[in-house]
């Protein structure tokens, strides 16, 4: 699998608890409106659960692809993490796929906002890039 391909893989398993809505998890409009703003490859959400970790030291376009992600839903706003909004929206959606409220795996999606990073688009990067890694292994395996 390419870089690209691997990115776009990870990018959809965030997006998917960061966008949770009680009638689908993910329908993938946001994916695919940012695939095409930042000319990356646009794939399904069924496809895109498996990605373990992402790269180190993505490009430009790539770190703009998840800040895009990122800014659709309401986490991020002009590179500003919404901690209220990430609150509200993860306890929601940790209580749709687990049952309940993992405060812990909550209060770590919700440390992942202190991330900074300098560049375009670079902190949202490094705050997917830290949501991604405490996210995947809690959801990484469950029906979607």
């Amino acid at each position: 699998m390419s870089a690209i391909h691997s990115l776009i893989v990870c990018c959809a398993l965030v997006v998917a608890f960061v966008s949770a809505a009680p009638e689908r998890v993910f329908d993938g409009s946001v994916l695919t409106k940012c695939a095409e703003t930042f000319q990356m490859p646009v794939q399904t959400y069924d496809y895109l659960h498996s990605i373990e970790s992402l790269p180190e030291n993505p490009d430009e376009r790539t770190m703009c692809f998840y800040d895009c992600l990122l800014s659709s839903k309401g986490t991020m706003k002009d590179g500003v993490f919404q901690e209220d909004f990430a609150k509200e929206n993860f306890a929601r959606t940790i209580n749709e796929k687990l049952g309940s409220v993992d405060q812990g795996v909550l209060d770590k999606v919700l440390s992942c906002g202190k991330k900074t990073a300098e560049g375009k688009c670079a902190t949202s990067y490094a705050v997917f890039k830290c949501m991604h890694g405490v996210l995947q292994p809690v959801f990484k395996g469950l029906a979607h």
